[in-house]
């Protein structure tokens, strides 16, 4: 399994991002073993619009090419999943 600069940098990046929006409880796993064509953010339904306007902003300075869906099963407020090309 070789890991790559986006496992190792950009985990850290997103976090700083976040942090420094303002975000408190953060938790940021990486793996090799996603091949999504595009970053994916899937928020919960009760995640505020301004956060998800302020999350969104935050991963596009990264990440600009992303999709946005709303899951109402899902176990985290916002799951974030990067391509494989992002930097």
């Amino acid at each position: 399994d070789q890991t790559t600069v986006a496992d190792t940098i950009l985990p850290g990046k997103i976090f700083e991002y976040l942090a420094e929006a303002g975000f408190k409880n953060i938790e940021i796993t990486t793996g090799s073993s996603v091949n999504a064509p595009k970053t994916l953010i899937v928020f919960s339904q009760k995640v505020d619009s301004t956060v998800r306007l302020k999350i969104e902003e935050e991963v596009r300075k990264i990440s600009p090419d992303l999709s946005i869906q709303e899951s109402s099963g899902l176990s985290f407020d916002v799951v974030v999943t990067f391509s494989k090309t992002s930097p």
